[in-house]
């Protein structure tokens, strides 16, 4: 801004030479400030991918361990009931496979640097298989296919656990970068 004052002083004196160089300085420093301005919107971008790449992992923890949780509840139930018992789990078991189709989603963009996608399938798969099982009313298959289901959703859960810690300390590190250069 100095640049450009004195500029302004030397324009209006009429040395229109004398000008010029306060002028180029003055476009320099604002080309700097602007270079500076694009680099902190880049940093600031990557900041928020990573903040939301965070968010979509505790998301996808939290959603993948109460299916785990659901689905061994389920187990036991299946495995204790009769026929008429059967018929009430349906509803459980067809909540849970819905919240496993709500839970997918978020587990998109963990599932692009993470092989979770070919277990979740495979849960889901599972699931629904045991789901038809307690319909035709055979309890032992359909639990002996949630157990195979609660591997895989196991599987999912896990990965998605290591992950939640990996991106948890990259935040950190990130957030003090970030302090540490403001």
């Amino acid at each position: 801004t100095a640049a450009m004052r004195k500029a302004e002083g030397q324009l209006k004196e009429k040395a229109l030479e004398d000008a010029l160089e306060p002028q180029e300085n003055a476009a320099v420093a604002l080309a700097e400030v602007r270079e500076l301005a694009v680099a902190q919107l880049v940093r600031l971008g990557l900041i928020q991918q990573l903040i939301g790449f965070q968010q979509s992992v505790a998301n996808a923890s939290g959603g993948m361990a109460d299916v785990v949780g659901g689905q061994n509840d389920l187990i036991e139930a299946t495995m204790a009931a009769d026929e008429e018992a059967l018929e009430k789990l349906l509803a459980p078991q067809n909540n849970l496979l819905q919240c496993l189709s709500d839970i997918a989603p978020s587990l998109d963009l963990v599932a692009a640097r993470l092989d979770v996608g070919t277990p979740l399938v495979f849960a889901a798969s599972d699931v629904e298989d045991a789901l038809l099982a307690m319909e035709d009313g055979d309890a032992e298959d359909a639990a002996e296919i949630q157990e195979i289901a609660v591997e895989s959703l196991e599987k999912v859960n896990g990965l998605v656990a290591e992950i939640a810690v990996q991106t948890g300390y990259i935040a950190e590190i990130v957030e003090y970068l970030s302090d540490a250069q403001s």
